[in-house]
């Protein structure tokens, strides 16, 4: 004896179980992937980085986004920005197997960390202690990273001889003050 019956179609929406960071986490670091658990699996093909997205004021961070069962993870392609009030965000674009869809688009919010290291001197030019440096010559200080432009100036960038300000124009360009 046999018979045959049909099942009932799931209904239930997923829902969101816990996120990495959490709602409103500080001190993040900037190298972090961001990732949401929801309650069952999802479709892979409805979690991309047009489903879940992690934003600065309105503008996209650049990143991919991957699946594994339960938890998508938003993996940026380079660090987060210092010291920065960021919002990932998953659409009602994300569904479960069944194709129930979460019933609202969910975000959250987090701050990165502050840098503590600061910027320290790589390179100069001319080097220290040179000698029959041209009068001519520029004076450059590399950095270890790009600093505020702002900062870089006749006050902060000085060439002195014996104590005194040699006169001369300042600029800034990628990590470099000349």
């Amino acid at each position: 004896y046999s018979w045959s019956f049909t099942t009932e179609q799931e209904s239930i929406p997923p829902t969101v179980v816990s996120t990495n960071p959490v709602n409103n986490a500080t001190d993040v670091p900037v190298g972090s992937a961001i990732s949401i658990t929801f309650s069952e699996e999802m479709n892979s093909a409805t979690i991309s980085s047009s489903s879940f997205t992690v934003d600065e004021g309105g503008n996209s961070i650049p990143g991919s986004v991957a699946l594994n069962g339960t938890t998508a993870t938003f993996t940026p392609n380079s660090d987060l920005p210092f010291a920065t009030i960021l919002t990932a965000t998953v659409t009602t674009d994300a569904e479960d197997l069944a194709g129930n869809a979460l019933q609202s688009t969910f975000s959250w919010n987090f701050t990165t960390a502050q840098e503590s290291t600061p910027p320290s001197v790589v390179s100069t030019s001319p080097q220290e202690n040179a000698q029959d440096v041209q009068t001519n010559t520029s004076i450059t200080a590399t950095f270890s990273e790009s600093l505020d432009q702002a900062t870089i100036n006749s006050n902060s960038f000085v060439v002195t001889q014996n104590g005194s300000a040699i006169n001369g124009s300042t600029s800034y360009s990628g990590t470099t003050a000349i």
